[in-house]
């Protein structure tokens, strides 16, 4: 399992390198450059919420820093931030979950970086939940700027089991002959 959400992750910043390339310029490293993103920081999330044992979906409304409850599940969302919308749409929040024992224990079960378009990244597994981000909501309370680095000449050498996932799923990963001399030397 964990191979694979290695593999999902590195596909995802693959498809992020790729897609914000910028041609070299002729101040500064050619080889790696930034690209800023603006993404806009909101004071509301919206969640769903599955009870595997009834089959029941619930979509959940909850504001930044105020605790939400779904069956033994407590949840509180530390922060949401969704794409601007002239980027491909994204939301990604930050959450901590927390169970609650029969002996009134409180476990954190959960805390990290959700993603509405890639749920299964990293996900709450649980036996008898799930969790998962549906969207970043309400009013916008400000916006910040992402530097995303961006390879412009030397890419970087993938390991055969990487060329492999890559060939497995269509895709011909690209070769850089000037790396590729490079290393043999």
């Amino acid at each position: 399992m964990k191979i694979l959400v290695s593999c999902l992750i590195g596909s995802a910043l693959t498809s992020i390198v790729y897609a914000t390339e910028i041609p070299p310029s002729s101040q500064g490293n050619p080889i790696l450059k930034t690209q800023e993103q603006e993404v806009y920081v909101t004071d509301k999330i919206l969640l769903q919420a599955l009870d595997k044992v009834t089959g029941r979906v619930i979509t959940l409304e909850a504001e930044m820093n105020k605790p939400i409850a779904f069956g033994t599940l407590r949840m509180i969302p530390r922060l949401c931030q969704k794409a601007a919308p002239e980027d491909p749409p994204e939301s990604t929040a930050f959450l901590e979950i927390f169970e609650t024992k029969p002996n009134s224990q409180e476990d954190l079960i959960f805390q990290g970086w959700m993603f509405a378009s890639y749920p299964a990244v990293s996900a709450l597994e649980h036996p008898v939940y799930d969790v998962w981000v549906k969207e970043c909501s309400g009013s916008i309370t400000h916006s910040k700027k992402l530097s995303l680095p961006s390879l412009t000449e030397n890419k970087t050498l993938l390991s055969d089991e990487m060329k492999a996932f890559y060939q497995g799923l269509g895709e011909i990963p690209e070769a850089n002959t000037a790396s590729d001399e490079q290393n043999k030397s």
